[in-house]
C-alpha cells in the first residue's frame, strides 16, 4: 500500500474527525468517556500508518511521491486534525506522546520535502550553468549557439515592461507570523498554525455574516 493510499484513505478521516471532536464538548453525562478516548485512539493509529508510509517512501528514496502526498494543504488538513484530537496531558499522558510524536514526524517530514525541493532546484540551476560552460568551452557549440540567436532576432524593439510581483501570504500564516514570528526553519508548528487557521477561518465567517445581513 502506497502513502498516497494510505492518505486517500485518511482524507474521509480528516473530514469527518471536526464532528468527532466538537461531539466531545456537545454530549452528555452519559457518554462513555472511554469508547470516546478509543475512537480518538483509533484516528491516531490511522494518522500514524499514513506517518509511517510517507517516512517509508522517502527512506526508499521517492521523494516526490512524499512531496505530492505532503503538500501544505494536507500539511493544514492534518494541523487542524491533530489539534482538534488534544488531550489532556495529565490525564492522557501516553495519549499526548503519540499525537505529539506524530506531529514531530509530519514536520520533520516537511522539513525535508523542502530540502529535496530546495536540491532540485539547485541541481537545475547547475544544470544550465554547465550547459552554458560547454557551450562557451566549444567554438562549434558557440557558433551554433550565436546562430540560433541570430535566426531568433527580432526587427520590432524590444519592449520592455515593469512588472512588479507582490508575493501574498494566506491568512493563516500572516497571523501565525504576526503572533510568533517566522518560523525557524520555515516549518510552521502544526498545533499554532491549527489555532491560526480556526481563527482566521472565524473571521471569514463573521465577514461573510456581516456581508450578508448588509445585503
Amino acid at each position: 500500500m502506497t502513502a498516497k493510499t494510505v492518505f486517500t484513505k485518511n482524507t474521509l478521516l480528516i473530514n469527518s474527525v471536526f464532528q468527532q471532536v466538537n461531539h466531545e464538548y456537545v454530549t452528555t453525562i452519559t457518554t462513555n468517556q472511554c469508547e470516546l478516548t478509543l475512537s480518538y485512539y483509533a484516528i491516531l493509529a490511522n494518522s500514524l500508518a499514513m506517518v509511517n508510509e510517507l517516512m517509508i517512501d522517502f527512506s526508499l528514496g521517492k521523494f516526490d511521491l512524499v512531496a505530492q502526498v505532503l503538500t501544505m494543504e494536507t500539511y493544514n488538513s492534518l494541523s487542524l486534525l491533530l489539534n482538534g484530537l488534544q488531550k489532556n496531558a495529565f490525564l492522557f499522558a501516553d495519549y499526548e506522546k503519540i499525537r505529539t510524536s506524530i506531529i514531530n514526524a509530519l514536520q520533520g517530514l516537511l522539513q525535508a520535502v523542502n530540502q529535496y525541493s530546495i536540491l532540485k532546484n539547485t541541481e537545475d540551476k547547475l544544470k544550465v550553468t554547465q550547459e552554458t560552460a560547454e557551450i562557451l568551452n566549444d567554438m562549434d557549440k558557440l557558433r551554433e549557439y550565436l546562430a540560433k540567436l541570430k535566426k531568433s532576432y527580432s526587427v520590432f524593439p524590444e519592449q520592455k515592461y515593469n512588472m512588479t510581483v507582490k508575493a501574498t501570504l494566506k491568512p493563516q500564516y500572516t497571523e501565525y507570523i504576526k503572533r510568533y514570528g517566522y518560523p525557524p526553519g520555515g516549518i510552521f508548528e502544526m498545533n499554532r498554525l491549527a489555532e491560526c487557521i480556526m481563527f482566521t477561518n472565524a473571521q471569514e465567517l463573521n465577514i461573510n455574516s456581516v456581508y450578508n445581513d448588509v445585503c
